[in-house]
């Protein structure tokens, strides 16, 4: 009997278990030979020390779904070469590699550009094709624009690809040259851009790029003075582009009470960050200074003012006085 389950565990007899878990135990297959081919696959990734895991992602994490879906797919778009294509990747990154392609549309162009990446990078890029929504839109940008999509992606995960769908190939070459922190920042006007006229959004991914680092630290000055403010408008792109040098010297983009972008010089922001100083020294220390020592100076004259009618009034009583007649004094 312990023979027999030492059997079972052996990786061959474990793929035609597998294989028979499909069919149906003699039944009609649930799907072509290519089926068994990929199950094997990643039976094989598992390993006989992890069969129950490979059992247990066939039966109850979808694996047999997505490996009928995955196989027809597969032989529908290039038969045989594309079924051992998909089984390859199977047995090398294992249930990544299958949620990853069932996950793709259209399977022959992705699996090119799979092939075309450098080995360290084709487990990241099946990890990302499995993300749903965002696994589907990258498959289909990579399909579109080739290799470089989907590596501005894997250096920028969650931003390569707006610039890739966004702006095209300017994009990819941007996104490529850009930091991750500078490609967050840009990534949030990324659909704004691409609204301009070609020639505009040319001159403002060029000067992104020539000027990457002071370029984006001016877009966050201005996000964080115009919170929710589009920025990339007609009248706000030409204000950019004809203004660059006074920008990144350190002058701001603002906006009139008509909503109109205008350049405040860093002369004019100066004087205005002095007034908001002297206002604020104002409140904060001639106020109270003023509230104490008002009352006090009123009450300091109002005595003083008393004391002096007071000597007044008595000389005019002592003159009184003296200029009376004795009976008047009687």
């Amino acid at each position: 009997m312990t023979r027999f389950f030492y059997s079972l565990s052996r990786p061959w007899v474990l793929s035609l278990t597998t294989a028979m878990l499909f069919s149906g135990f003699g039944g009609e297959p649930t799907f072509a030979a290519g089926g068994t081919t990929i199950v094997r696959a990643v039976t094989n990734y598992f390993g006989k020390e992890s069969s129950g895991e490979a059992a247990q992602w066939i039966t109850k994490k979808g694996g047999k779904e997505m490996a009928e879906r995955l196989t027809r797919k597969a032989s529908t778009e290039g038969g045989e070469a594309t079924v051992e294509s998909v089984a390859r990747l199977a047995g090398k990154y294992g249930p990544d590699a299958v949620r990853g392609l069932d996950n793709v549309p259209v399977l022959r162009p992705v699996l090119g550009v799979i092939d075309e990446l450098p080995e360290s990078q084709v487990g990241p890029a099946l990890t990302r094709l499995g993300a749903g929504k965002q696994g589907q839109e990258l498959a289909e940008t990579v399909s579109r624009y080739g290799v470089t999509a989907m590596k501005a992606e894997l250096k920028h995960p969650g931003v390569g690809v707006r610039f890739a769908s966004g702006l095209g190939d300017e994009g990819i070459e941007l996104a490529s040259k850009l930091t991750t922190d500078q490609a967050i920042a840009v990534g949030r006007h990324v659909d704004d851009i691409a609204k301009l006229p070609a020639a505009e959004r040319s001159a403002v991914l060029k000067m992104v790029s020539d000027q990457s680092e002071r370029f984006t630290s001016f877009l966050g000055q201005f996000a964080k003075n115009n919170p929710g403010t589009t920025l990339f408008t007609a009248s706000g792109t030409a204000l950019i582009l004809a203004n660059k040098d006074a920008i990144f010297g350190g002058d701001q983009i603002v906006f009139d009470k008509d909503g109109n972008p205008i350049l405040v010089s860093k002369a004019g922001l100066m004087e205005r960050a002095a007034s908001r100083a002297t206002s604020e020294v104002g409140d904060r220390l001639v106020s109270p200074i003023i509230q104490f020592f008002v009352p006090l100076l009123a009450a300091v004259c109002g005595g003083y003012f008393a004391i002096k009618l007071y000597g007044i009034w008595k000389r005019q009583k002592a003159a009184l006085q003296r200029d009376a007649t004795p009976s008047d004094r009687i």
